[in-house]
């Protein structure tokens, strides 16, 4: 076992240093070889379901329990990223000239739990990431209940599904994740999952590719049949992604400046792959198409936010 380790390291390490092309070529291969996006797609559900699950697997649930005794902050960030951003959004979209469509499909968006890996993304530039773990965390818990509440107001009959029915799919698919989380650390134990930290990595770059490519099924499509209403769901994406971290970032700053930096952080990109997986066929093309323009944000956002963030944290109090 050790031996084999040894071999895989060189490769399992570049695969690590090169995750951000690696994701992101996952998006492009997805976009433009449809084929290989619709094989993929049915696996969607078990890719999220596994990305969640080692996020989970590598928390340690007593230090988790431990910084939850001050839970203001965390929860509410989380209302922000549940219940505020979404109507932040509608009123955006009231303001500017997108295809009434969209609107439900965008405000969904900006109703979905921040990604998973923010906490890693925080620790990386030097942030409050166990502020952002817990909010997360929070965040991903309470969506299977305000995500379906706020796609009713927002899309009503045209989502296909009853936010009964959403909910109870999203809940399976995220309690699931935490489940199977916490088992497998209870199993393996945490010394074990700690030391298995570079192939935990890749397999989550891996992981991470292939949904990519899944939730990329069908937008070439879409793409070449509506090119303006593509260009309009990449700049609303784009737009609202920028305002809530510009939002979320002012108003946690008076908590200072890493609470609110990382606020920011986990506030533009969204997790609304979960929601993608819990409708199923029955997704409409504009909710498509927003999943697909949301994958844009995870990757070029932290291109800027990198830079701008350890200038702000270099500058003296």
């Amino acid at each position: 076992g050790s031996a084999l380790m040894g071999s895989l390291r060189p490769l399992l390490a570049a695969l690590v240093g090169w995750a951000t092309p690696i994701m992101f070529g996952g998006v492009v291969v997805g976009f433009f070889v449809p084929a290989l996006a619709s094989s993929v797609r049915p696996l969607l559900t078990a890719l999220l379901v596994s990305t969640l699950a080692v996020a989970v697997m590598r928390t340690d649930p007593a230090t988790l329990l431990a910084s939850v005794r001050r839970p203001l902050l965390p929860a509410l960030h989380a209302g922000f990223l549940l219940a505020v951003s979404p109507a932040l959004m509608y009123c955006a979209l009231l303001a500017v000239p997108v295809d009434p469509a969209l609107h439900g499909p965008l405000v969904l968006y900006a109703a979905s739990a921040a990604i998973a890996s923010m906490p890693a993304f925080a620790l990386l530039f030097g942030l409050d990431a166990t502020f952002l773990l817990i909010s997360v965390t929070m965040a991903s818990l309470a969506s299977p209940f305000t995500v379906p509440a706020i796609a009713w107001l927002a899309m009503g009959d045209t989502l296909a599904l009853t936010p009964g029915a959403l909910g109870g799919r999203l809940a399976a698919i995220i309690a699931g994740a935490y489940i199977l989380g916490f088992v497998l650390r209870r199993l393996l134990g945490g010394d074990r999952v700690a030391g298995w930290r570079l192939p935990l990595d890749a397999f989550f770059v891996v992981a991470a590719t292939l949904i990519g490519v899944a939730v990329m099924d069908g937008a070439l499509d879409l793409t070449l049949a509506r090119p303006q209403a593509t260009l309009a769901i990449v700049a609303a994406v784009f737009g609202g992604s920028m305002l809530l971290v510009l939002i979320a970032t002012l108003l946690f700053w008076p908590a200072g400046l890493t609470v609110a930096l990382g606020a920011g952080l986990a506030s533009g990109p969204r997790a609304i792959s979960f929601v993608l997986a819990a409708v199923g066929a029955a997704a409409s093309d504009e909710l498509i198409m927003v999943v697909a323009a949301a994958q844009l944000p995870i990757f070029v956002f932290p291109l800027f936010q990198r830079p701008l963030i350890h200038r702000l944290m270099a500058r003296p109090n």
